[in-house]
């Protein structure tokens, strides 16, 4: 059963504070959990501890054996599980880390603002500006095929959603970069780092986490597909 996994890492600014959801194919070992936080929040991976919290306790967890004792007597078995990450060289207080998650929140699976990404996407030879879609990380690449239809319906009237092709920008692109990156492209093969997403992965394998102020997609419509800029530019 795939395993998901919250986790966040606390900061004196709250807009700084980082959460992504992280998707195993079963639950992790801790050498897999370890480096995937590594990764993502760029703490050398003997450093890596994550923090459980819930109404009765607060465990630390830094190795294998601490994290098999955790599975032992927690039994996640919803498949989803709730870390405040910690650099172990320089650990945050216990005031902040339990006012990162409320101590009741690893009970409430995992809803919430956190699960919600908003993309800004541009559509391929006809934005002038980008758009937002706000959509749930356990969304797949289809259902944002449809929402985005369904933002421009002028734009995409005749147009089958599943025809759209999405493609992921790896690095995002700075709003302030967009119309100078994208002039002259027509293609999103063009792109560097451009990829085509598939229709059945799950937004969260791909956007754990989005830069703020920045591109993520590019729609690219069918070759048939005929719309005018103009009425495009009123949707």
């Amino acid at each position: 059963m795939p395993f998901v996994v919250k986790l966040k890492k606390a900061s004196a600014s709250a807009e700084l504070t980082q959460t992504m959801l992280v998707r195993f194919d079963a639950r992790p070992s801790w050498g897999d959990l370890a480096s995937k936080i590594a990764e993502e929040f760029s703490i050398s991976s003997n450093n890596v501890g994550v923090v459980f919290l819930d109404e009765v306790c607060k465990l630390t967890l830094k190795n294998e054996q601490e994290l098999q004792s955790f599975y032992e007597v927690f039994d996640p078995s919803s498949g989803k599980m709730k870390f405040v990450v910690q650099d172990l060289q320089t650990p945050d207080s216990p005031k902040t880390i339990s006012s990162t998650w409320s101590a009741s929140s690893n009970l409430s699976g995992l809803s919430g603002d956190d699960d919600q990404l908003t993309l800004f996407c541009w559509v391929l030879n006809v934005s002038d500006n980008p758009f937002a879609i706000d959509i749930g990380k356990s969304m797949t690449v289809g259902h944002l095929k449809k929402a985005i239809k369904k933002e421009k319906e002028r734009t995409f009237n005749d147009i089958d959603p599943d025809t759209l092709e999405l493609w992921k920008l790896s690095p995002p692109i700075p709003s302030g970069e967009i119309n100078t990156k994208l002039r002259d492209v027509q293609s999103p093969q063009q792109i560097p780092g451009c990829v085509k997403l598939n229709a059945i992965d799950e937004l969260l394998e791909h956007f754990s986490s989005v830069h703020r102020k920045h591109l993520h997609i590019i729609v690219e419509a069918p070759p048939t597909c005929k719309y005018s800029r103009d009425l495009f530019m009123f949707t």
